[in-house]
């Protein structure tokens, strides 16, 4: 299965909400850790990531998620919060520590209000 993510965003107030849509993959974790980069790079340290589009992720977009959180989390002292997971996603974003690192939330609306607390 080859890459085809593609991402709109849109902002709301501080926030930048992120929506993936594809398989998210080595090349698609380096798109959207390039995408929240330049995000960043605007002043943005809030995010929002609805993976309502993204229904399989493997483990190199996994490794590429966990370099986002911690440079969201840890390096610009922001937050991430993610909606739209899967299962079988969500399970895995317990296990290996990305639900300690950024928060999940139900709705895209919740989401926003949580990560601004």
């Amino acid at each position: 299965m080859s890459s085809n993510l593609t991402i709109n965003h849109r902002t709301e107030g501080d926030v930048c909400v992120i929506v993936p849509s594809g398989y998210l993959d080595d090349h698609g974790g380096e798109v959207l850790l390039d995408f929240i980069e330049s995000q960043i790079n605007l002043g943005y340290k809030f995010f929002v990531i609805d993976f309502t589009g993204t229904p399989v992720i493997n483990s190199q977009g996994i490794a590429h998620l966990l370099e986002t959180t911690e440079i969201v989390a840890d390096e610009i002292a922001g937050a991430i919060g993610f909606t739209g997971l899967t299962q079988l996603s969500y399970n895995v974003f317990q296990m290996i520590g990305l639900l300690q690192m950024g928060t999940y939330y139900q709705t895209p609306d919740e989401a926003i209000a949580g990560v601004i607390e």
